[in-house]
């Protein structure tokens, strides 16, 4: 290798990344492939943070929860529920434009490479919207930070954004990259091809930053050991992110129409950067 490994190889490497069984041990001899199955524990240079959700309760050190009247704001189902391996979910309620939110703190940095993944479906495909990825402190934790898809126009406080968004609201009703870089660069979209998802089928997007580089990759993950791409799923933009701006990672899930309530589930999330 021309350099060393640093945290934003760690993203570009999902398709090695350690759980992911068939494809981990096939690249385990590579050094992106040793890199990928250690890098969670590399603690001395490196912040790993992963959750599973399953504890009884939602760890509230790592994590808030934002909603609207009404919702019922993202927790882990009580024991002896009829769900498995741990996970979060809600309810939209059924108010148009109603949305329940995930955060973490503001301490992550493009700067430093950081990158998330997030396990997630939704069982509403209509009439919807959502948001997922880095994001500085928001004013209002019910809000999307994108006002606009069709125009990238960012609101709610937002100055440096990097978040997969879809809203049917919008012209444009398929998936893009949103991206904005504070005062440095303009707010800026990159389009996830056409996609966007089918009901109740588990998704995983990585959104790794490289300084003030953004990349995504959106997989199908219903079959948690073998992740595809979708179509269209690995997008850059370039210069479109601060990296010197403290973001948090965020996951909102809103409803776009009344009588639409909808219940996004998490599986898990987890966030890394360089030291």
């Amino acid at each position: 290798m021309s350099r060393n490994l640093n945290a934003s190889d760690f993203g570009r490497m999902y398709h090695g990344l350690p759980g992911h069984s068939a494809k981990s041990f096939n690249r385990l001899g590579t050094p992106r492939g040793v890199m990928a199955a250690t890098f969670p524990n590399m603690f001395m240079d490196k912040v790993f943070l992963f959750d599973d959700f399953t504890d009884d309760t939602l760890n509230t050190f790592h994590w808030a929860v934002g909603s609207d009247t009404g919702t019922t704001a993202f927790a882990i189902p009580a024991e002896g529920s009829t769900v498995a391996n741990g996970v979060i979910t809600g309810s939209t309620a059924t108010d148009d434009n109603e949305a329940i939110s995930i955060y973490g703190s503001a301490c992550w940095q493009g700067d430093k490479n950081c990158g998330m993944a997030i396990r997630w479906k939704t069982d509403i495909v209509a009439d919807y919207f959502f948001e997922m990825g880095f994001v500085d402190p928001l004013t209002d934790y019910s809000l999307p930070a994108i006002n606009d898809i069709d125009t990238p126009t960012i609101t709610n406080g937002a100055t440096t954004v990097a978040v997969l968004a879809l809203d049917t609201d919008q012209t444009l009703t398929t998936a893009a990259l949103i991206c904005d870089g504070n005062a440095t660069y303009a707010t800026s979209k990159v389009n996830v091809g056409t996609w966007a998802p089918t009901a109740a089928n588990w998704y995983t997007t990585v959104i790794q930053t490289d300084g003030d580089d953004v990349l995504i990759w959106v997989y199908d993950s219903n079959t948690a050991s073998a992740p595809s791409l979708v179509t269209d799923g690995f997008q850059v933009k370039l210069a479109g992110f601060e990296g010197g701006d403290l973001v948090q990672p965020w996951a909102i899930f809103g409803n776009r129409a009344a009588s639409n309530a909808a219940a996004p589930v998490i599986d898990f999330i987890a966030v890394w950067q360089d030291r």
